[in-house]
Order: structure tokens, then C-alpha cells, then sequence
């Protein structure tokens, strides 16, 4: 149970942080996705504890579990968003590029 505390600890101060420099949403979907995504997965590798390529990899499951369960279409942004996110996703975009 420390480790959850500790990590729900270190969350609340990233958003705390990162919400007044990246807005309420964290620009997940804006046109500085990337380099946001980029920011705050380095912050949470440092004040995790967790290498960097760790974050990517979870955050690129996280896509492949949730890229239609936000909207009915594409609209809301979150599937394209899972899409920069496979695609950056160093193990995920040499599959693409390998697939028949």
C-alpha cells in the first residue's frame, strides 16, 4: 500500500504542477501534444522512480485499451490521440512499419 500512496502522492503534485503551465486538460489533444506528453512523462519518470521507455509502454497499452471508449466517432480526439501514441511508441511503430 506505500508504493500506491506514494504514487497517488506524486500524481496529485505533477497535476498540481502541470495543470497551470499545460491547461485543465493537459493539452493531450492540442497542437503541442507531444511535447507535453514528452514533459510530463519525464516528470513522472523522475518523481517516480520509473525509466522513461516504462511510461511509454504503459501509456501506449493504455491506448490500445482505450482508443474507442471516449465517443461514438473521432471527434473527441482520444482515438487520434492513441494513434500519435502507438506510433511514437518505439516497439509499437516498428511493428507498423513491419506489418503485411
Amino acid at each position: 500500500m506505500a508504493g500506491h500512496d506514494r504514487f497517488q502522492n506524486a500524481l496529485a503534485a505533477l497535476v498540481a504542477r502541470a495543470v497551470p503551465r499545460h491547461g485543465a486538460a493537459l493539452a493531450a489533444y492540442g497542437p503541442h501534444a507531444e511535447e507535453h506528453t514528452a514533459e510530463l512523462t519525464r516528470l513522472f519518470a523522475h518523481k517516480l522512480g520509473y525509466a522513461p521507455a516504462t511510461l511509454t509502454a504503459y501509456q501506449a497499452a493504455y491506448a490500445l485499451t482505450t482508443y474507442d471508449l471516449f465517443g461514438l466517432d473521432d471527434s473527441d480526439g482520444h482515438f487520434w490521440w492513441c494513434v500519435e501514441q502507438l506510433c511514437r511508441n518505439a516497439v509499437f511503430s516498428r511493428q507498423l512499419r513491419h506489418a503485411p
